[in-house]
């Protein structure tokens, strides 16, 4: 499945937005960037149409490597 571009630029967009929540809030309460990012991941992997069945796992494992 391919986007056009207009999306592709706010989907990087959303997600770059999705890591500095993260960072944020990791820096700030100590928890993990987890929390903000399987979210995220998991609705962009959606949309992208990455991971098929297996989205969840895939965003947490996406999580869990970074």
């Amino acid at each position: 499945m391919t986007l056009p571009l207009s999306e592709l630029v706010l989907m990087v967009a959303a997600l770059v937005g999705a890591g500095a929540v993260a960072g944020v809030i990791g820096g700030l309460f100590g928890v993990g960037g987890g929390t903000v990012l399987v979210p995220a991941l998991f609705y962009a992997f959606s949309v992208l149409g990455v991971g098929g069945e297996g989205n969840l796992h895939v965003a947490i494992g996406t999580s869990l490597l970074t």
